[in-house]
């Protein structure tokens, strides 16, 4: 392995499914965008990749 050089800094690239951003089953489901906001940014990632987004007023939007 070749050791890091301090004129190639690294990119940090994260990516993560967020299930439309709506946690647990049944009654049991909430919106867990603020909780999720939080993690994102205690992921320290200079890119971030978001799945599983859907738009606020969409067919299906916090539906089953």
């Amino acid at each position: 392995m070749t050791p890091l050089r301090q004129d190639h800094p690294i990119l940090r690239v994260a990516t993560w499914n967020i299930h439309k951003g709506v946690q647990g089953l049944g009654p049991a489901r909430r919106l867990e965008i603020h909780n999720i906001g939080h993690a994102v940014e205690q992921l320290d990632a200079d890119i971030v990749c978001l799945q599983g987004i859907s738009p606020a007023g969409a067919q299906g939007w916090g539906g089953a």
